[in-house]
């Protein structure tokens, strides 16, 4: 657990942080307490990878970096976990890094969402997002 308005989800991977270098302050992950319970209400089939660092496991599986939203202060993900795939946005514009968005998503809307347009962490990650799809 964080400290007073903060919840400690996960750990950022290397991966992900050389692949976005400089743009994170700290390799820790948090959720706000308002965030956590929005989520947990509104998206109850994700609300388990909020709990006892579940998180990391989206992290660990984390493809790619999706162009969801031209915003300049969040960053989108998209993570595939046992034939399913999650889109989640990690927020920059704070000393701390926070999630911003978390959802589960299907094959169409995460290619219509994205707009085709997925900057894939390594080769090996887009192939096995290639023969999902």
């Amino acid at each position: 657990m964080g400290s007073k308005n903060r919840i400690l989800l996960a750990i950022l991977t290397n991966l992900i942080l050389h692949k976005l270098r400089n743009t994170f302050h700290s390799k820790e992950l948090y959720i706000t307490k308002a965030k956590f319970k929005k989520i947990e209400i509104k998206h109850i089939d994700v609300s388990y990878y909020l709990y006892d660092n579940n998180f990391q496991i989206i992290i660990n599986n984390t493809i790619g970096i999706c162009s969801y939203k031209k915003e300049t202060s969040m960053i989108n993900f998209i993570s595939m976990v046992d034939d399913n795939i999650y889109l989640y946005s990690i927020s920059v514009n704070n000393f701390f890094i926070y999630l911003g968005t978390f959802f589960k998503s299907d094959k169409r809307k995460i290619l219509k969402q994205c707009n085709h347009e997925i900057d894939f962490l390594n080769n090996e990650e887009e192939k096995k997002f290639e023969d999902f799809i």
